[in-house]
């Protein structure tokens, strides 16, 4: 979708595009607060994470871009929060991928196959 005129990642913003993307929230809120929580926070690293590749996308599109920069790496996830009781809290990879000239290498599957 076109985000030209609305490029704010202010509050306003986000609270507004993870509404639209909450549908599914309605059916699943009879399985209790935890997958409430959980598609909430699984629908904000998706919208994050498109407003980031949009953004990068037309960044790396611009001309000479690529004469100062060899590479990006991007490290996508979400850390879980665990009370005391459970110990230590836990980051859940979602992308680790390498962008250069050439393109994009995703090495997300690769690194959760070494755990």
């Amino acid at each position: 979708h076109d985000n030209t005129n609305i490029m704010d990642f202010q509050e306003d913003y986000i609270v507004q595009e993870l509404g639209r993307k909450l549908g599914a929230l309605a059916a699943s809120e009879k399985n209790g607060g935890n997958s409430n929580v959980a598609l909430v926070t699984i629908k904000m690293y998706q919208m994050i994470w498109e407003l980031l590749k949009e953004n990068l996308d037309a960044t790396v599109s611009k001309p000479n871009f690529w004469e100062s920069v060899k590479e990006i790496t991007l490290l996508g996830g979400i850390i879980i929060n665990r009370s005391a009781l459970f110990g230590e809290d836990h980051f859940q990879l979602k992308a680790l991928i390498t962008i250069t000239q050439d393109g994009e290498t995703n090495l997300t599957e690769e690194i959760r196959s070494l755990h």
